[in-house]
């Protein structure tokens, strides 16, 4: 796909300068138009903008405390520890295994006082040397929790590369709100644009945060579909339910996928009918699809409503499926919504390329919180 031209479906990225005393940019919106499932996309954005970008972090399951006489336990600390922001391009090139984070503060003042990231010490473990910690935090002057006089806390610990879905670390790659006009009289209908307010601490470009929460959602859709192809029973099932459709489980998914492709397949494919609910222990996904042509005309024949008569032919209708023709309908149908799949991941190919052809323009702290301000007033009006 070629990166020319001008962008049909993004528009006014805007990203707020301020002094880089205060750290890089951390702010920025942008505008989606004209996308289909318009509301379901930007969620699944959302979403994976907040879970499923990695970052560099501290890992909590490796905090070792040697003192706290502070009044916090340490469960506090580890909590405010692993917010800290940090630098990617260091921690790319090094090994993460031989690096350790030590704390060794107390208060000698006679006041209470806050404990700042610029406390820490960085060392290699193997040289022991110590490497300079503006290497690794965005903000070395970060305030991280209250000290009283004599107290100490001393502790070291490691650091991660992970997401916030697979990590204790509470840090993420950033946040994103969406605000868009609901057409009142058609629920349905996708508005017509819809706007992304981004906060990111993480040294994480604007273009290239977009761009790897795309290349998260394309991964993933490769990987349901590689998953069907090969039959990976540790990554996904298939089962027949008692009305003719079939449950397709995935494991280790969540909403951002089940929404998608239900919002897809349900506008987009008049061949068939989907829904989707996530297991009881929250650990797959359960796509409940079938095509319409397989479906038994059961309830046409109980137009009274007669709940004990369409038990009834419920039971009969499966148990008139013999395995042959069991066997035909389940090729038919994995064959569909495998397709459905690959037109997902495509119209997302679609969706990065043209983010790529949109430009971003620097504007200043003030105008950007005006505009900010303007938006919400806007927003209360409505």
């Amino acid at each position: 796909m070629s990166n020319t031209g001008n962008p049909k479906y993004f528009s006014n990225i805007r990203l707020m300068v301020r002094d880089p005393k205060l750290g890089p940019p951390d702010e920025f919106s942008f505008t989606m138009k004209d996308v289909t499932v318009a509301i379901t996309i930007a969620n699944c954005l959302r979403r994976v903008i907040g879970l499923d970008i990695p970052t560099f972090t501290v890992s909590p399951e490796t905090i070792s405390y040697a003192k706290n006489t502070s009044p916090w336990d340490p469960e506090m600390i580890t909590h405010q520890i692993s917010f800290i922001p940090m630098k990617p391009d260091f921690l790319k090139k090094a090994d993460l295994n031989m690096l350790e984070l030590i704390l060794d503060v107390k208060n000698e003042e006679k006041a209470y006082r806050f404990v700042l990231s610029n406390e820490f010490t960085l060392k290699n473990k193997e040289t022991n040397k110590v490497i300079p910690v503006d290497q690794i935090f965005i903000y070395d002057n970060l305030p991280l929790f209250l000290l009283g006089p004599k107290q100490q806390v001393t502790l070291s610990c490691q650091l991660e590369y992970n997401t916030k879905r697979d990590s204790d670390s509470k840090h993420q790659a950033g946040t994103a709100g969406i605000d868009y006009i609901e057409d009142e009289k058609n629920k349905d209908k996708d508005p017509d644009s819809i706007l992304f307010n981004v906060n990111t601490q993480t040294g994480i470009g604007a273009k290239e945060l977009i761009g790897l929460s795309f290349d998260n959602l394309i991964g993933r859709l490769r990987k349901l579909q590689e998953a069907i192809k090969i039959k990976d029973a540790n990554l996904f099932y298939i089962q027949l339910n008692r009305y003719h459709r079939y449950d397709f489980v995935f494991i280790g998914e969540d909403h951002t996928m089940g929404s998608l492709i239900e919002k897809w397949n349900n506008r987009h494919d008049s061949r068939s009918v989907t829904g989707y609910r996530q297991t009881r222990d929250r650990k797959a996904i359960t796509i409940d699809y079938g095509l319409n042509k397989f479906s038994p005309i059961i309830f046409t024949q109980n137009n009274a409503g007669d709940d004990d008569k369409l038990e009834n032919l419920i039971e009969k209708s499966v148990a008139s499926l013999d395995e042959k023709k069991e066997k035909e309908q389940r090729d038919a149908t994995v064959r569909i919504f495998t397709e459905n799949l690959l037109r997902i991941e495509q119209y997302f190919l679609e969706l990065k390329t043209d983010w790529n052809k949109t430009k971003v323009t620097n504007v200043s702290t003030k105008e950007y919180m005006e505009n900010i301000h303007k938006e919400r007033m806007e927003r209360l009006a409505r």
